[in-house]
């Protein structure tokens, strides 16, 4: 075996080698300056690879190699069959592996990230959420991700409070992407994706991370996750010529509801789609996952043990999460010209710093303010914050609800040890006697876990150890349950 695993080794070197010389033809190709003798070698030399390929196929009892081998097939067939219109590319059973090529090129690649992205753009524009001519550069955050595209870390996490920022960092780096040819973005607004998961009919048998994989696969143009899956190897190869990176982003980890799964289930979901990416590509790495997500969610709800943190970017502390913070003083300054439109200077500079306290959307609301005319102050821009964020945005009262709830699995709820004997429906009007408003202010300072879980021990609501077990997949102990799930 260790023959076939040497000569797979060899032919997949040639077939890298043979790729940078296709890259070097395109680009000599779009400048005018190629010429036939060329085409004729590298078509020559691609029929020698086919052919050696076929009969290490022949040889190889694994279905992994014989997937690797049908890949190079294809892509060569293809490559000859279009230089010289007499070659038919080699075509394998569909008992074989099934493999499905679309003829994936540099250009086409480039045009679904972008199509993809502008879609994404164009609604947090129309919503209100973005607007490229206020982008403030976060540059603490966006050093940071560059450093992580210069890793072999498969993924990277955001965190930070309501209204931060997290959502117009995605935007902006969607929004670059139109007409960057170094970074290709694929955004995916979390709160969306139950709708376009029903769009796709998914089986009985699917995971959460097949549908999450059959959107990718859907929007780079492949007709299902199977067949991007396989040629991932190969698409790294393609972006890795031209020095490049497509991240694919899922933010607003937090905003997620499917069918009464809270956002832990799609976080299990995109971590399984985090490793067969990075398993597919080898060393290359340059499909990346981004997630943003709220800290307060983050940690009550996200248990990182089920993840594969080898394949995060880590902090210098160690750490699996990387906050995004307020506005610097200097981000702040630039920031108030746009939005206010007025010189970072003076009393009323001073008085929105006050209030706003750098933070990027206490900020917008008090510019809002400002053009109307009207008086800036704390409570009149909370009040706005509050109604727009709070209770109409991503903490409705049925997530506070089940924010409460985890944590008080977090904070140490089994059924040996707490609340025994509830038999009342969680729904129950009596619940709304625990003081949500209460708790959510606990929430926030980042340090809830034990004061929520004594308190709510102390009120013993009824019906809480069922919802919790049907809510959370809990087990007996009251431990999450680690499997995927089906969509």
């Amino acid at each position: 075996m260790e023959s076939i695993s040497a000569m797979l080794e060899s032919l997949e070197t040639m077939d890298r080698q043979l790729f940078g010389k296709q890259m070097e033809l395109t680009e000599k190709e779009e400048r005018g300056t190629i010429r036939p003798e060329e085409v004729e070698t590298l078509t020559n030399d691609a029929r020698k690879l086919i052919g050696q390929c076929i009969d290490a196929g022949a040889r190889t009892p694994f279905v992994e190699d014989r997937q690797r081998l049908l890949a190079i097939i294809r892509h060569w067939g293809n490559f000859v069959f279009e230089r010289t219109r007499e070659f038919t590319p080699a075509s394998p059973k569909s008992s074989d592996i099934g493999l499905t090529w679309v003829g994936m090129t540099w250009e086409k690649l480039r045009d679904a990230c972008r199509a993809q992205a502008k879609a994404f753009c164009d609604g947090k524009i129309d919503a209100g959420v973005f607007d490229p001519d206020r982008s403030v550069a976060r540059k603490e955050v966006q050093q940071n991700i560059l450093q992580f595209l210069e890793s072999n870390s498969a993924a990277m996490v955001l965190t930070g409070a309501a209204g931060v920022g997290k959502t117009f960092l995605i935007c902006q780096m969607a929004y670059q992407s139109l007409s960057d040819e170094t970074q290709f973005v694929l955004a995916y607004d979390s709160l969306d994706l139950p709708n376009l998961l029903r769009q796709l009919q998914p089986g009985p048998s699917d995971t959460l991370g097949d549908a999450l994989g059959r959107i990718i696969a859907r929007d780079l143009g492949y007709p299902d996750f199977s067949a991007l899956e396989r040629e991932l190897n190969y698409l790294a190869h393609v972006i890795e010529n031209k020095n490049a990176h497509l991240l694919v982003c899922f933010d607003g980890l937090d905003t997620f509801r499917l069918d009464n799964r809270p956002p832990d289930h799609l976080m299990v979901a995109i971590n399984a789609l985090v490793e067969r990416f990075a398993r597919e590509q080898d060393e290359l790495c340059r499909i990346k996952f981004i997630i943003t997500c709220l800290d307060s969610t983050w940690d009550l709800l996200i248990d990182e043990r089920q993840l594969a943190v080898h394949h995060y970017y880590h902090s210098q502390a160690g750490r699996l999460t990387w906050p995004v913070q307020e506005f610097t003083e200097e981000e702040f300054k630039e920031a108030y010209q746009k939005y206010a439109n007025r010189p970072a200077d003076g009393k009323t500079f001073q008085e929105t710093k006050g209030v706003s306290q750098k933070h990027p959307y206490l900020l917008r609301i008090a510019a809002e303010l400002l053009a109307k005319g009207e008086a800036v102050t704390r409570e009149m821009v909370f009040n706005i914050f509050y109604e727009r964020r709070v209770r109409r945005g991503s903490m409705t009262e049925q997530i506070r609800k089940e924010r409460f709830l985890a944590g008080l699995v977090k904070g140490g709820y089994t059924e040996d040890k707490g609340v025994p004997a509830l038999d009342v429906d969680i729904d129950d009007p009596a619940y709304d006697t625990l003081n949500l408003d209460g708790i959510i202010t606990q929430e926030l300072t980042r340090n809830p876990l034990t004061r929520i879980s004594e308190y709510v021990l102390k009120l013993r609501p009824r019906g809480l150890a069922e919802y919790l077990r049907e809510r959370f997949s809990l087990s007996n102990k009251g431990q999450p349950n680690q499997a995927e799930g089906t969509v």
